[in-house]
């Protein structure tokens, strides 16, 4: 209920109703709502915990209302919740820091209608600024480029 009621937009991954959550998104940002939106779609998969390739949604939506993209670097939430393990250890106490950066320009973006390509680009550039934060918390040399994790088999 508090989360439902303080306006948190369902992702539904896949699913047929994957699609609902940046429609969801895109009328909070029609009716002047500001949206927070992790773009990698989920906890990172990265082994040393750095940002993976991100979807393109936030681009997307980004350029479609001419809005401004604000990167926020977190470090710390990997020990309370651990993606691999799934463990949920809030005690004892943990340091969670966040950093906020300056609204990433994305103005080159801006020229009609964005291909794929241009979305993702964009969407780099945002995810580079966020790696650029996370870098300046752990105090340590981001990696280049963005790990993108293996493929689940079919079958």
């Amino acid at each position: 209920r508090v989360i439902a009621g303080a306006g948190t937009i369902p992702v539904y991954r896949g699913t047929t109703n994957a699609g609902d959550s940046l429609r969801a998104a895109d009328k909070a940002l029609s009716e002047g709502k500001v949206i927070c939106i992790y773009p990698e779609g989920t906890i990172t998969k990265d082994p040393d915990f750095w940002p993976m390739r991100s979807f393109p949604g936030v681009a997307r939506l980004a350029l479609k209302h001419d809005v401004p993209v604000l990167p926020i670097g977190r470090w710390g939430t990997q020990e309370i919740l651990n993606g691999y393990t799934k463990k949920f250890r809030p005690f004892p106490r943990k340091t969670v820091t966040t950093y906020v950066g300056e609204p990433v320009d994305l103005s080159q973006f801006r020229d009609g209608e964005p291909s794929n390509v241009t979305l993702v680009r964009a969407t780099e550039k945002v995810m580079t600024e966020v790696k650029k934060l996370i870098a300046e918390i752990r105090d340590e040399p981001a990696p280049k480029g963005f790990y993108t994790p293996p493929r689940r088999s079919e079958g």
